[in-house]
């Protein structure tokens, strides 16, 4: 964290320290937030992410995936969205 408090310090250079620590360790704090939701898509069950993910103009993404042509997805959709939304996941064509 110490290059993180750096890098914070050179823009936040008026912030105290105790602003500087609390700033890293909200960086943390959402980074690590975003690696366990890239990841446990594949563990939750089925229900937990067709019940919380809502899609909204899911056509584009059923035309393009009937068509057969290229899409282009964020990478945790073909571990755990898209299978759970009923279609095998993209890299699997």
């Amino acid at each position: 964290m110490g290059q993180t408090e750096r890098n914070l310090r050179r823009v936040h250079p008026d912030a105290s320290e105790a602003d500087i620590r609390d700033l890293s360790r909200a960086g943390m704090r959402s980074y690590l937030r975003y690696w366990c939701e890239a990841f446990r898509p594949p563990t939750w069950p089925r229900e937990r992410i067709t019940d919380t993910f809502i899609l909204g103009r899911q056509e584009i993404l059923d035309s393009a995936l009937e068509s057969g042509g290229a899409l282009m997805i964020p990478h945790t959709w073909p571990t755990g969205i898209t299978p759970a939304r009923g279609r095998p996941p993209p890299t699997d064509r």
